[in-house]
């Protein structure tokens, strides 16, 4: 049976529990308050019904929930339409999120919007499972919002207004505003995606175009947003008496340029060189620059990356011992039987590795040289083309090509 609610007054819905019905209209003044939801006991407001005008508000009112686990829950299935959450922060704030599916996606079950706002004064509630990073508080509006759409084996696309109180931007431009989504399948500890989205002043919302990835959203300065999150620093010590330099970032906002660093004693640094940053980035990227005429013994070195607006941080600074470059010699070459392998130092070899990968990728040897001259027998691999790296506590030291015959 069919519920119909004519909301004339305050309806305050407590304690862990799920209020379910088939259409919400909220009536002029009317004001759904909603509280006491917890991470362990989520409060469910539940909007059994896909019709996109299940919810109805005529004038004015909303729903206040206020907190991550005070959730709207509508089963909006396969339809497509304008779903409207009228959310608020209070009797005076209207903060409406509006999500427009335009394709219908494909559920694996009944498919779910499901969506929570609150207000997080100077971003000290944070969405569960994130955090902000190194960004200064400041520059992240002091709202976030989780928008989750639930049982579809495909997402359906949606455009998404975020509407903000300018209560709770702090000083950042309305102009600048722009949306940072968490996508936890990034990789390292800070998953924040680069800005995306319009903003309108006017009408005071953030809108997302044709997403069909969802989770934590926050609204941020598009000139000072969520910083790049690296991953991955390294510098490597070559045969030909330069120093390799490797980084990777897993997302990039605002990201002007990188410069690498090298100091003799982790104190002082000097530049080496810049490399240019992608700006903004969602991918996976990777970078490299060479020092091509390094110190002699223990180098150091580390990364700055600068914003276009000037801002900058460093990475942990990383040693390279200049004085140990080996030289290998890997033979015959092709090879029937065996392989030889001769090291020029044998200082620190104990932690030396040969691997061996064939032409698709797949490791078929992984041996530790033990000697000054090492032999590794080679009887059982079938012909072909297959590469070989030789590491130094897991530092690339040198890579090539061999043949089996």
């Amino acid at each position: 049976m069919r519920k119909y609610y004519s909301l004339i007054f305050i309806i305050l819905l407590s304690c862990s529990s799920v209020f379910a019905q088939s259409r919400l209209v909220i009536n002029n003044g009317c004001f759904m308050v909603m509280t006491g939801g917890t991470n362990v006991e989520p409060l469910y407001l539940v909007i059994a019904n896909s019709n996109p005008n299940a919810i109805t508000r005529n004038i004015s009112g909303h729903i206040m929930s206020e907190n991550e686990f005070n959730k709207v829950q509508w089963n909006a299935r396969t339809t497509k339409g304008t779903y409207t959450i009228p959310f608020g922060k209070n009797t005076a704030s209207y903060l409406p999120l509006i999500i427009k599916k335009t394709t219908a996606g494909t559920e694996s079950t009944t498919g779910i919007i499901q969506a929570s706002t609150w207000y997080s004064a100077n971003n000290t509630i944070l969405p569960t499972g994130t955090n902000l990073c190194t960004s200064p508080e400041g520059n992240i509006v002091d709202r976030f919002w989780v928008l989750d759409m639930l049982n579809y084996s495909a997402n359906p696309l949606a455009d998404v207004c975020f509407y903000y109180n300018t209560n709770e931007i702090q000083t950042i431009p309305q102009a600048n505003l722009l949306a940072q989504r968490w996508n936890s399948t990034l990789t390292g500890s800070c998953k924040w995606e680069s800005p995306n989205g319009a903003v309108d002043i006017t009408n005071k919302y953030v809108l997302l175009s044709s997403i069909s990835g969802f989770g934590p959203i926050v609204l941020s300065n598009s000139n000072s947003p969520l910083p790049i999150e690296l991953i991955y620093f390294n510098a490597i010590a070559n045969n030909n008496n330069t120093v390799l330099t490797e980084w990777t970032t897993a997302s990039e906002s605002n990201n002007e340029y990188f410069t690498v660093e090298r100091s003799q004693n982790d104190i002082n640094f000097e530049e080496v060189g810049i490399v240019k940053g992608a700006g903004n980035s969602n991918s996976l990227l990777n970078y490299d620059l060479t020092d091509n005429n390094p110190y002699l013994g223990i180098l150091y070195y580390r990364l700055k990356q600068t914003d276009f607006d000037g801002r900058y941080s460093y990475s942990n600074s990383v040693p390279v011992d200049f004085e140990r470059s080996y030289t290998f010699s890997v033979y015959p070459n092709p090879f029937h039987s065996s392989i030889s392998i001769t090291i020029s130092d044998t200082r620190s070899i104990s932690t030396i590795k040969f691997e061996l990968y064939n032409a698709i990728g797949v490791e078929v040897i992984s041996r530790l040289i033990t000697e000054q001259l090492t032999t590794f027998e080679m009887m059982d691999l079938p012909a072909g083309i297959y590469f070989y790296k030789i590491t130094n506590n897991n530092n690339l030291i040198q890579t090539g090509k061999l043949i089996s015959e």
